[in-house]
């Protein structure tokens, strides 16, 4: 599509009622000449949530790429926080990507990305996504977590206002939570495979993600 330049794409979403398709939303938009944005889309498991890649915007350099995340809101498209961005020149960030079935888990892969000291060696970044557009990081900003990575146990610090904590697989699985007033301030994992996972740390409508390597 060439609505904001040559081939700088666009995405529909229809929904079938069994008999017909009707477009849900509005089109969605490339942002540049070139960007070819949605070569590459995922929905979710019920299709409120949308990730669409942009795998050669030049936010960051040359066909550095880039993605959007979508959720559908009063019959319409909106998107969650900021472009997610490649880091740099032929990164080709976006050509590739999935969501989780409940929409929280995203994963986008730059497959022509230099960072592990050999060329294209290529890499992929998970997100945890907040639906309800209410994050407020400031008030978890101070949390310490400890070892990372870590084998046995995890230690969390500074936990003013931090109500629960809980680890996530990157398949969007609860696996281990504690409430932190009324528990030890640390989590067991050596009973966890090795691998990524994601802490959570809640307190009240705020939400702070980071990411656990096992081994």
């Amino acid at each position: 599509n060439e609505l904001n330049g040559t081939v700088s794409g666009r995405v529909r979403i229809f929904d079938f009622d069994g008999n017909q398709w009707a477009q849900v939303g509005e089109d969605l938009l490339g942002e540049a000449q070139g960007d070819f944005f949605g070569r590459k889309i995922a929905l979710n498991g019920d299709g409120t949530m949308l990730l669409a890649g942009s795998y050669a915007n030049d936010a960051n350099g040359t066909n550095s790429g880039s993605a959007r995340i979508f959720k559908e809101a009063n019959g319409g498209w909106q998107q969650i926080g900021e472009d997610i961005d490649g880091e740099a020149e032929d990164d080709f960030f976006g050509e590739q990507l999935d969501i989780s079935e409940d929409g929280f888990i995203i994963g986008i892969a730059g497959a022509s990305n230099d960072n592990n000291s050999f060329e294209n060696s290529g890499h992929v970044k998970m997100y945890e996504v907040d639906a309800t557009l209410d994050i407020t990081e400031s008030v978890l900003s101070n949390n310490i977590v400890y070892p990372n990575p870590a084998n046995k146990y995890v230690n969390f610090a500074n936990l003013d206002h931090v109500e629960k904590i809980s680890i996530y697989s990157i398949h969007g699985q609860e696996l281990k939570s504690i409430d932190v007033e009324n528990s030890t301030k640390h989590i067991d994992i050596s009973d966890l495979s090795v691998g990524t996972y994601f802490i959570r740390l809640i307190s009240g409508d705020s939400i702070r993600t980071l990411k656990l390597i096992k081994y």
